[in-house]
């Protein structure tokens, strides 16, 4: 098989059209180099060049090579730092998957300034529930993602770090009794029906939310489980 180092002296000669000065481009004694030549013309079964006393001229098959010498040169220089880049993190692909409720007027900002410091790292987002990217990267085909767990849980087998904690919030229909800008507290709204999330989506938070009724002997009255819905775009 043609190696790098073969390549590198069929360039020189192709370039310099000249075997002594490719030689001395090379810093090497011309008998080798023209050995080289010979050994490389032998393995592709094609001559490279024409030879006279007066000059050296490439072949067809000669200019074919060159420019794929060329361009396996510069791979070959490149991969070193390719390599390094891959391991440091700063090439490749990363895909992210982020809850429903990540937000989005922040996703384009924030995956704007990932890109611009790491542009040569292709940015993948994918919005998935926490059962879906449990499954998901125990599949391997996300590599990180952002959820919403109870303070504390476990997330399974997957390496979990806490970032933000928020509130558990409240949400009231705009013409609620209780809307009425005075603070309200848990017993008012205990005996409300809820619209609440379905527990598969986030167990930890479903059963947080039912121990916090259940420790103040209050059954909750769930209405209904259903997904966030966002608001239409129709005017």
């Amino acid at each position: 098989m043609t190696d790098i180092r073969q390549l590198r002296q069929f360039v020189a000669v192709a370039e310099e059209l000249h075997f002594r000065r490719a030689a001395e481009r090379l810093h090497m004694t011309q008998p080798p180099l023209t050995q080289a030549m010979r050994s490389l013309e032998a393995s592709l079964e094609v001559a490279l060049f024409d030879r006279s006393k007066k000059r050296v001229t490439l072949t067809p098959g000669g200019k074919a090579l060159l420019d794929y010498a060329r361009h396996l040169i510069r791979a070959s220089d490149d991969l070193p730092g390719m390599v390094k880049a891959a391991a440091d993190g700063q090439t490749g692909r990363l895909r992210l998957a982020f809850a429903s409720t990540w937000p989005m007027a922040e996703c384009p900002v924030g995956s704007a300034v990932f890109r611009h410091a790491n542009p040569d790292v292709l940015l993948e987002l994918r919005e998935a529930t926490l059962d879906v990217q449990l499954a998901a990267l125990n599949a391997e085909q996300v590599d990180a993602g952002f959820v919403l767990q109870r303070f504390g849980s476990s997330a399974g087998r997957a390496l979990a770090l806490s970032l933000l904690v928020e509130p558990f919030l409240v949400a009231l229909a705009a013409n609620h009794r209780l809307r009425t800008g005075k603070r309200s507290f848990f017993a008012d709204i205990a005996l409300e029906p809820v619209v609440i999330f379905p527990r598969h989506i986030v167990p930890s938070l479903f059963d947080a939310l039912l121990s916090y009724y259940h420790v103040r002997g209050i059954s909750p009255h769930i209405a209904q489980e259903a997904m966030r819905c966002r608001p239409s775009s129709a005017s």
